[in-house]
């Protein structure tokens, strides 16, 4: 059987604007850093807190401090966010995939690296619970040893589907997310892209598939997930 994993941020719902806004003013007020577009998308976008802050730190944080820091950059985020009310929607296509899905049988799951506040905040705006079981739901929950682009997340995905790596489509959006899936071996790793705010990395060479919107389906998404 096939499975689908899906990331969230970027992916799912397609908000990479407003994380590239949060952590560009967080890295000016703590760290006196500007950061470029191309530096978020490339050591930011898609990793968690910890690495993210780690990157940005010239010296260790506390827990305290990191805590305080990324608190401050979720509340940020979900501030922006919920001043774009037209924003706050499922990817294009997304919702009539997710039933093609269910309607089918199809296993699926989403491993993000969105934290607990937001993962919460994302159960009341989003239709999640119709189409993915609470335990197929991972985040950033504290248990992860290396975040992505290390492949962990994917594997515990996968394992969660009781799948083998090559049975597994993932969609990702961010270059660290898409390695991290590489890095698992997933069988098939599309890339979604908001079209409004495009990555400034180039087309990875083993993403086989790039997309705005999940419906109707892509003739290779639909043969990658009827074949034996």
């Amino acid at each position: 059987m096939k499975g689908v994993i899906f990331d969230f941020n970027g992916t799912m719902f397609f908000d990479s604007l407003f994380h590239e806004k949060a952590w560009m003013a967080i890295g000016e007020k703590y760290f006196h850093r500007h950061l470029s577009k191309e530096e978020v998308d490339k050591n930011i976008q898609g990793r968690s807190n910890e690495r993210i802050l780690s990157y940005l730190s010239s010296s260790p944080l506390s827990k305290e401090e990191a805590d305080f820091i990324a608190g401050e950059k979720e509340k940020r985020y979900r501030k922006r966010a919920r001043a774009n009310p037209s924003l706050l929607h499922l990817a294009p296509g997304l919702v009539s995939f997710l039933d093609f899905l269910k309607t089918n049988g199809i296993p699926r799951a989403i491993a993000t690296s969105s934290e607990k506040t937001n993962r919460e905040w994302y159960k009341k705006v989003f239709p999640l619970s119709r189409y993915f079981e609470e335990n197929n739901r991972i985040y950033d929950d504290g248990s992860f040893q290396k975040g992505k682009p290390d492949p962990e997340i994917y594997q515990v995905a996968r394992k969660r589907l009781s799948l083998v790596p090559s049975s597994c489509l993932v969609f990702e959006d961010s270059l660290s997310g898409l390695k991290s899936a590489f890095a698992a071996k997933a069988g098939r790793i599309c890339q979604a892209v908001d079209p409004d705010f495009p990555p400034s990395f180039p087309h990875p060479s083993f993403v086989t598939l790039s997309l705005s919107c999940f419906w109707p389906i892509p003739s290779s998404v639909f043969e990658f997930l009827r074949r034996k």
